[in-house]
């Protein structure tokens, strides 16, 4: 298991990720661009992502 922070190269999978929650659901997913990610990825935050058997989960915490 490697861990490593998510860069933007990361963003098209967390927004599949996040648009597939059956909870917390957004009511327009629209309004979350994949430009909005970087802020939280770069100055205001970070996520991370784990990489098991070439296969990419993401642990995020955005601030």
């Amino acid at each position: 298991m490697i861990f490593r922070q998510a860069t933007q190269e990361d963003i098209p999978a967390m927004q599949v990720v996040r648009n597939a929650v059956k909870e917390n659901v957004l009511s327009d997913p629209s309004v979350v661009s994949n430009a909005s990610y970087i802020p939280y990825l770069e100055t205001r935050g970070m996520g991370w992502v784990c990489t098991v058997k070439n296969s990419n989960g993401w642990i995020c915490n955005l601030r």
